[in-house]
């Protein structure tokens, strides 16, 4: 698992030296500036579970998060578990909710905000699918975007019929908060 966790700063590193924690630092601002602190929480990508545990500690109610790679839930679960968060709060999955109708079903709707901290491709993949994840008046925070590829994201944003109402970047790297 600690190769795993590893793994995320290692990737950044060799993505252009991206500060990993500052930009986990200005993700997490935008969870607080946008109310997490008492909603649900969909985190799509999980990884090591950076974002939805962070919203957790801001207090955020409970959250759900499922990442492709299997290593996430024993990651994401050991990360939540340093942070005093259990079970009870968080569920992590590992699965593909774009072709998994189970995972879906478990995930529900009704979400606060659902997050998306990854590439380009998956983000724009994931565009026209997370809207019945949400609430009415529901958020869409999507990150990790490389500035090569920004303007194609927000392209396929807007084509998929979000609002994008915040566009902030960071040392390369953009984030794009829609409804």
């Amino acid at each position: 698992m600690e190769a795993y966790t590893s793994f995320a700063y290692v990737y950044d590193t060799f993505m252009d030296n991206v500060p990993y924690g500052e930009w986990c630092e200005y993700l997490t601002g935008l969870l607080k500036e946008n109310g997490v602190e008492s909603g649900l929480v969909l985190d799509l990508g999980c990884g090591s579970g950076i974002l939805s545990i962070a919203a957790l500690r801001l207090g955020a109610e409970s959250a759900f998060a499922c990442d492709i790679d299997e290593k996430c839930v024993d990651v994401a679960y050991e990360n939540a578990a340093l942070n005093g968060i259990g079970k009870d709060r968080y569920t992590v999955r590992w699965g593909n909710v774009l072709t998994d109708a189970a995972l879906r079903q478990e995930m529900g709707a009704g979400y606060d905000i659902v997050v998306a901290n990854i590439v380009a491709d998956v983000i724009m993949g994931l565009s026209p699918h997370v809207r019945p994840f949400l609430k009415p008046g529901g958020l869409f925070l999507c990150s990790g975007i490389i500035d090569e590829r920004a303007a194609e994201v927000l392209e396929k944003l807007k084509a998929d019929g979000w609002d994008v109402f915040e566009q902030r970047s960071s040392e390369g790297w953009f984030s794009y908060l829609c409804k």
